[in-house]
């Protein structure tokens, strides 16, 4: 009896000090500047660590990268690879609408079925439709779940994960992104990237991170770097080969940033799908990078030469002093510009 009251204490402790983790973390801020925190990759520290995110609030298991990833039983054929051992179900591609203008060309091997490779993977969250639990290897022993391997069809939830529950206000009755314009400004105050960006109230999640299956008003993915407009020529004939399924993207004199992982990228995702062309595709990770605490998880530029090389991001001036990469990855829309010859 003595050691059954001595092992309860424990884990009330132990409960209690998750709890106080999530809270701290959730309202930490986000890295570079002076909050002397790294931009380095840290998962525990970015608002996919869905139990300290405040809009999510998930409770069930102490394990962050299970609801992306597993060490076992996960899919391998996503991306060609891109999204490793991927534990997630995945929408199915021909309910989304792609991005269209009278400006976009998408003759170049856009796939014009819907998104796919590292671009579906993300959106098996960031539609809105799927449960945030809709895992294919659940946490812990025997939670394997068959049917979240295959595509879902229509607005299914899949199959959610017993045990695990989402108390956060961003999140539905089927355990999804909620529905619904979120404010402009929020309880973290604005979006600030990191943990500190929060819905509050009773908001929905729109137009960001639920995007929803209508990607009209979104930046095109899925499509293949054009390789017959001028605007283009700078980066694909300046950017070095691909490595493995990755093509960094460096224009003319320009510098990469060191850490590859911050590097904006082109992913051989063509051959997922079945098309012919198989290289230099535009996806959701081209520019994002899910496990950087930095804002809106965005990657770093290429810089131009007369301007400081981004190196890791910490600390770097580079349009003004009073400025850093990590606060404004984009500033001087040196992200654009990393593609985009204009």
């Amino acid at each position: 009896m003595k050691r059954g009251r001595i092992v309860g204490v424990a884990l009330l402790a132990l409960v209690l000090g998750l709890g106080a983790w999530a809270v701290t973390k959730a309202w930490a801020a986000h890295c570079g500047g002076t909050t002397g925190k790294s931009c380095t990759e840290n998962i525990r520290e970015t608002k996919h660590n869905l139990a300290a995110n405040t809009d999510i609030l998930a409770s069930g298991t102490t394990e962050v990268c299970v609801f992306c990833h597993t060490p076992h039983g996960g899919r391998t054929d996503v991306a060609g690879g891109g999204a490793p051992l991927w534990n997630r179900a995945l929408p199915p591609k021909a309910e989304f609408t792609n991005y269209s203008s009278p400006n976009f060309d998408n003759s170049q091997g856009a796939e014009t079925a819907g998104p796919k490779g590292v671009s579906l993977a993300c959106l098996s969250c960031h539609d809105g439709t799927i449960a945030l639990d809709a895992l294919i290897n659940a946490p812990g022993s025997g939670g394997f779940i068959a049917a979240n391997r295959n595509p879902l069809t229509g607005p299914s939830p899949g199959v959610g994960v017993d045990g695990i529950t989402f108390t956060g206000n961003g999140v539905d009755a089927t355990s999804s992104l909620k529905e619904g314009e979120r404010p402009s400004s929020t309880t973290g105050g604005g979006f600030l990237g990191g943990v500190n960006d929060f819905v509050g109230g009773s908001s929905g999640m729109e137009p960001f991170p639920n995007l929803s299956r209508n990607l009209t008003d979104d930046h095109p993915i899925s499509m293949r770097m054009p390789d017959t407009d001028p605007q283009f020529n700078d980066a694909l004939n300046n950017s070095p080969a691909a490595v493995g399924n990755i093509r960094p993207i460096q224009r003319l004199g320009a510098h990469l940033p060191t850490d590859k992982r911050d590097q904006i990228r082109l992913y051989n995702s063509g051959n997922s799908s079945g098309s012919t062309v198989s290289t230099d595709w535009v996806e959701c990770a081209s520019c994002h990078n899910p496990h950087t605490p930095r804002t809106t998880f965005l990657r770093l530029p290429s810089t131009p030469s007369d301007l400081a090389a981004p190196a890791d991001g910490e600390g770097t001036p580079v349009v003004l002093a009073s400025r850093n990469l990590n606060h404004e990855p984009n500033q001087g829309s040196l992200i654009c510009l990393t593609c985009h010859q204009k």
